[in-house]
């Protein structure tokens, strides 16, 4: 994976719109995965001596058994580290996989498959199947002998629905809204910095995006003022390279998920401090890194996860 890095930061910008940096972590990723159950497996799937019901006379020991097929079901975010991260430690344990990815990044997937074909796996035990997650999805969940689910949480709690009434094991990462909270003593540059890494990593396209902050009142102004100057410091290119510290959402659809949220929350009155709006110059899928404030639970971006460059902040008087 390391000795064809370049050949995958190209392939997963080309088809994410995301920056070199965003991809760069999901090939290092994968490789310390990778490098965690190699050398962890005989220890993680040893044999497990326990004490029996009557000790001494009786010994009992755990045996950790394949359970068959596992059906994983990748999304377009991370479409790499997803696509492996499920898949080797299921490998590993003696399974065969079939993997789904999202048809928006399926090279990606295609390509770390053949790097795990090349390394040894044989083809029929990592095999891949193509197409729309809808069409697929049932059809892999009913054949399955365990399920892995990267995704929104309504299609998860279906999987997983099914799953139960199948007896199957299953291994769900589903959606997030998740707080920063900005603490009266904190030093205001560093937490900008975490702030804007927090928030717009992958353009805020990943599940750990925070997507709201509380701040102290005390720390409020001279951590906003950092913060803004911060997003407006980003470098912004579509371009394969180094050159942007800042990347495109997956598609149109994406886009205007992301522009609807805002236009709800200005029309119920929320400002915009910054941001709310397409970049069309930069490319056809970038959206400014938006940061509002005076968001109420009428508004949709207030409970509803964005899964775009977005952050509600709030100004709160005491940590309770």
């Amino acid at each position: 994976l390391l000795s064809h890095r370049d050949e995958g930061l190209d392939l997963i910008q080309w088809e994410t719109g995301k920056t070199r940096m965003d991809a760069l972590k999901e090939i290092l990723g994968v490789a310390s995965l990778a490098r965690h159950y190699a050398r962890g497996a005989a220890r993680l799937l040893a044999p497990d001596r326990r004490t029996g019901v009557f000790p001494v006379l009786t010994k009992v020991t755990v045996e950790r058994r394949p359970v068959g097929v596992v059906g994983d079901i990748a999304p377009w975010n991370y479409p790499l580290f997803l696509a492996g991260a499920d898949a080797i430690p299921a490998l590993m344990a003696g399974n065969a996989v079939v993997l789904k990815p999202d048809h928006q990044t399926s090279l990606t997937a295609l390509w770390v498959v053949d790097l795990l074909h090349r390394a040894g796996i044989p083809p029929r035990v990592m095999q891949v199947v193509l197409g729309y997650g809808p069409e697929l999805g049932p059809e892999i969940t009913e054949r399955a002998d365990y399920m892995m689910f990267t995704g929104s949480t309504e299609v998860g709690a279906t999987i997983a629905s099914r799953c139960g009434e199948r007896l199957i094991g299953c291994s769900m990462e589903l959606g997030g809204k998740n707080p920063m909270i900005v603490v009266d003593d904190v030093d205001p540059g560093r937490a900008a910095e975490i702030a804007v890494r927090a928030c717009f990593d992958n353009a805020g396209q990943l599940c750990v995006a925070m997507e709201r902050i509380y701040v102290m009142s005390a720390a409020y102004d001279s951590f906003m003022d950092r913060f803004v100057a911060r997003i407006g410091a980003l470098r912004m290119h579509a371009s394969v390279g180094w050159a942007s510290d800042y990347g495109s959402l997956i598609s149109a659809e994406q886009l205007a998920r992301t522009q609807a949220a805002v236009d709800d929350a200005v029309a119920k009155g929320a400002t915009v401090v910054t941001g709310g709006h397409p970049l069309p110059e930069v490319g056809p899928y970038y959206y400014a890194p938006t940061v509002l404030t005076g968001v109420t639970p009428d508004m949709t971006c207030y409970g509803a996860e964005i899964f775009g460059p977005v952050i509600a902040v709030h100004r709160v008087e005491s940590e309770e």
